[in-house]
C-alpha cells in the first residue's frame, strides 16, 4: 500500500518516469498523462517507476488518486 500512495503523490505531480508493461516488453519512461490515456484504452495496465523492482495496476494508483 505504501508504494501505491507514494506513486499515487507522483503521478498528482506529473512526476515523469513512468513504465509499462506490454507485449512487446517494458516501455520508455513516459510521463503521466501518456500514462493515464494507456489506462483508459487498455484495462488491466500494469505500471513501474524507472529503476523500480515493483509492478502494481495503473487503476490502484488512479484509486489512490482519487481518495487522496
Amino acid at each position: 500500500m505504501k508504494t501505491t500512495l507514494e506513486w499515487s503523490s507522483l503521478a498528482k505531480n506529473d512526476e515523469d518516469g513512468w513504465v509499462y508493461y506490454s507485449k512487446k516488453g517494458t516501455s520508455d519512461p513516459k510521463d503521466w498523462n501518456s500514462i493515464e490515456a494507456l489506462n483508459q484504452k487498455h484495462m488491466g495496465l500494469f505500471i513501474s517507476r524507472k529503476g523500480s523492482k515493483y509492478w502494481l495496476p495503473a487503476k490502484m494508483v488512479v484509486s489512490a488518486m482519487e481518495g487522496a
